[in-house]
């Protein structure tokens, strides 16, 4: 979430049941900018905007047809003050594939899989969370940290609180979560 005031921009995006191919309603919802507010839209050349044409600006919304692959969308908004806020999301759901079984406190971590996006947004993050108590966050900001739609590199803090019992690993993107497939173990 952002800072009250701050300007920020965030992509939403909404199934449609039962169009082959899928098709998604996506829109880009701004906080902080004076109206009016120009909205440009990049998609790359496999998500297909359904309708006339390419993106034009000011529409906060659009509706497309998304690939197997799943693909990425951008808004880059414009308040009347010149000020910019963007925002790009994966447009198919977080998934895990290959997560570590064993971590330690100061550990590098990477978490293999799909649909985490291109880059890390405000709300994404790599969480360890105990069968009871906080999800801890991972720290992103680490010496290596890197994140891609297919991989997450993030790194354990030193500080890890002593975790009894078996820990999930989860990977938040916006407002959707993915679960690695095994639970894993902190050592000491």
């Amino acid at each position: 979430m952002s800072c009250a005031g701050s300007p920020s921009a965030r992509i939403s995006e909404r199934r449609l049941d039962g169009p082959r191919p899928p098709q998604a309603i996506i829109r880009c919802d701004t906080e902080g900018l004076p109206p009016p507010v120009k909205i440009a839209w990049k998609l790359p050349n496999e998500v297909k905007q359904v309708g006339w044409g390419v993106p034009s600006e000011n529409e906060t919304a659009l509706l497309i047809q998304v690939p197997d692959s799943g693909g990425w969308a951008q808004c880059t908004a414009t308040g009347k003050d010149g000020v910019v806020a963007k925002a790009e999301r994966a447009l198919s759901p977080p998934a895990i594939t290959v997560a570590p079984a064993k971590l330690k406190p100061g550990d590098k971590v990477t978490v293999r899989g799909s649909g985490f996006g291109r880059t890390r947004g405000p709300d994404d993050a790599v969480y360890l969370v105990p069968a009871w108590g906080a999800a801890l966050p991972l720290d992103h900001q680490c010496k290596g940290a890197e994140w891609s739609d297919a991989a997450i590199t993030a790194c354990v803090p030193p500080s890890l609180p002593s975790l009894a019992g078996p820990l999930q690993l989860r990977v938040q993107v916006g407002d959707e979560l993915a679960l690695a497939p095994a639970p894993l173990v902190a050592a000491r």
